[in-house]
């Protein structure tokens, strides 16, 4: 995500203040989140693991496929719906840090 752009559409008097700004904006955001955003990425990995290998125990005991086949298609679904979930929460959490710092250096 861009999260300039996303900035300067949550507050428009952004728009006239410099790139630099808005960069050291996200900059700060992101460093004072990395803690959090690193334990949120502890339980996607577990739930990743869990899914992956419920979606294999599943394809393996109800269908004729390979075990290479079955391993394949459990782990690229199991990263694609995490990853698509993961991606959000980091973004969500990322956003509500810039908010919080637009406001506090507005006030």
């Amino acid at each position: 995500m861009k999260y300039t752009e996303w900035l300067v559409q949550e507050f428009p008097e952004l728009a006239d203040s410099s790139s630099v700004k808005r960069f050291n904006y996200v900059k700060e955001a992101k460093a004072e989140t990395r803690r959090l955003r690193i334990m949120a990425s502890i339980p996607k990995t577990l739930c990743t693991f869990i899914l992956g290998y419920c979606i294999g125990f599943a394809f393996k005991k109800y269908t004729n496929f390979d075990l290479g086949v079955v391993i394949v298609i459990a782990v690229t679904f199991s990263v694609l719906v995490f990853g698509a979930f993961s991606n959000k929460l980091e973004d969500r959490i990322i956003q509500k840090k810039l908010t919080e710092l637009v406001k506090r250096d507005s006030e």
